[in-house]
């Protein structure tokens, strides 16, 4: 009976249930401590509408946000801070100045710009400046790098996008390739348990991929088996277009993508980060710089072709108009945020 009677006690007291999220990271290219690092918005918030609280300051110690990866095991957000040199842990409810709960930083992790949660083998993937390495996700500041192999012996150039495939293991990353003095995006796939000399298993290259001159992002889709990218192409008038491209999870080669998103409706202009949530399959890119207004825009998994996003979010009031960039978009399920009473 007293279970049953705290359970009740709990459903009123939760009646109005957590609303799900949207956590959208600031990436600076200055030194200085940004105001508000994170911020945070109603899943359903479109155009110029305030976050509904904002992450940041000097306890919270973030300095440019380039990635976001949920740890739903724990309910936390975990980032990766480009210019803290740092990976760190914020409870899903933080608000304000608010002091990480873990913190991790590594004299062989220099400017992380990717991290991936692979919870089945409980560790991080990180795209360092230099390096793929890989730590446990309890790691904190002092404990050793897991793995980790050097772009130099791998083939890689630039890379910026990171995603994993549970179904044969592998990492996927986003790269630029140089072929006679032209740029050419391409996806190279690893094993996740490469050590120090990454070998490549298989790659996307070639003109029939639609990879553009840079893969700036990488996520994969669980539900669906499907690997997507953001890419940017030619600049034209000063400003980079940019696409969503789409592959089956197993593709391989000079192979074209099974949908891509592109064209003057989409407002896909200077692409600076993708998001992507497989329980909603919303796909969230961010872009702005100095010429081009921040702004997160939403698509739904299924478009294809010269498609308007569904929503956009941008205006004075966002909070999105002062540092370079939208950095790290992360969809928060509004189960993610309910109360619990302890007994699972």
């Amino acid at each position: 009976m007293k279970r049953i009677f705290f359970v009740a006690a709990m459903a009123i007291f939760t009646c109005n249930p957590a609303k799900a999220e949207w956590w959208v990271g600031l990436q600076t290219s200055g030194q200085t401590t940004p105001t508000n690092a994170i911020s945070i918005y109603d899943s359903e918030a479109s155009g110029n509408t305030s976050p509904t609280r904002t992450v940041g300051g000097d306890v919270s110690s973030l300095r440019s946000i380039a990635d976001f990866t949920r740890d739903d095991q724990n309910d936390q957000m975990v980032v990766a801070d480009f210019r803290g040199n740092q990976i760190v842990r914020f409870d899903l409810a933080s608000q304000g100045n608010a002091a990480p709960l873990l913190r991790f930083t590594h004299a062989g992790m220099q400017q992380p710009r990717r991290i991936i949660a692979i919870p089945g083998h409980h560790e991080y993937g990180i795209l360092a400046s230099t390096t793929l390495l890989y730590i446990g996700m309890d790691a904190v500041t002092g404990a050793p790098i897991t793995r980790a192999g050097n772009y130099t012996q791998s083939g890689l150039n630039n890379p910026f996008g990171l995603a994993y495939m549970p179904a044969t293991d592998e990492v996927a990353v986003g790269d630029v390739e140089t072929v006679d003095g032209s740029n050419a995006g391409e996806i190279r796939f690893f094993a996740r348990t490469d050590d120090a000399a990454l070998a490549t298993t298989r790659r996307l290259f070639g003109s029939n991929t639609r990879l553009g001159i840079f893969v700036l992002g990488l996520r994969h889709d669980p539900v669906q088996h499907e690997l997507i990218a953001l890419v940017r192409d030619n600049p034209v008038n000063g400003l980079f277009p940019g696409r969503i491209v789409v592959f089956t999870e197993s593709d391989d080669g000079n192979i074209a993508p099974i949908r891509e998103i592109a064209g003057d409706a989409t407002q896909l202009i200077n692409v600076s980060s993708l998001g992507f949530d497989a329980a909603t399959g919303d796909i969230s890119v961010g872009l702005g710089s100095q010429t081009v207004p921040l702004a997160v825009l939403i698509f739904n998994r299924n478009d294809q072709g010269n498609a308007a996003p569904r929503k956009r979010l941008s205006g004075p009031l966002t909070g999105l108009n002062l540092p370079d960039a939208v950095g790290a978009i992360s969809y928060v399920p509004a189960s993610n945020r309910l109360y619990r009473d302890g007994f699972e």
